[in-house]
């Protein structure tokens, strides 16, 4: 099977960036950096019971006091323009620890993100996967040879 090769448009770069910067500042808990990437309607959806949203100032505390993100690394991102927002979907691999327990390894992210009259993009939406159990990184294709072997 021949696998396609995948340029970066200016789109994923560009909210590569962003939402490093957004997991960077959820690593040093940085509440200010974190305030101004967030919309004052954000809220997380999980599939965990009983499935309502967690809002923004509920997940600014959890992120602040009982969540420890020790590592992460962002991959397969994708970004989709729908009107005046753009749809950014990633595997977000991390160690960290929620609430005392181990919370790491891949998580898969919905992320809907608002552009604002200033120009800058707050997050408003964030679908996070809970089971990192079946969530795994695909298997490396193997070396194409170069020819000089």
């Amino acid at each position: 099977m021949r696998r396609r090769t995948v340029t970066a448009t200016r789109l994923v770069v560009q909210f590569s960036d962003i939402e490093e910067r957004l997991t960077a500042a959820m690593l040093h808990k940085d509440e200010a950096a974190l305030s101004k990437l967030l919309s004052q309607d954000f809220e997380q959806w999980t599939p965990a019971p009983p499935g309502d949203p967690i809002p923004r100032e509920e997940w600014l505390h959890n992120v602040l006091t009982a969540f420890t993100l020790d590592s992460f690394r962002l991959s397969q991102i994708a970004v989709r323009t729908v009107d005046k927002s753009e749809l950014v979907s990633f595997v977000l691999s991390r160690k960290a620890v929620c609430v005392g327990r181990d919370c790491g390894g891949n998580v898969f992210v919905v992320d809907l993100w608002q552009e604002q009259r200033n120009g800058t993009a707050q997050l408003l939406v964030r679908y996070i996967s809970l089971d990192q159990g079946r969530l795994q990184q695909p298997p490396q294709p193997p070396p194409r040879p170069t020819g000089k072997e």
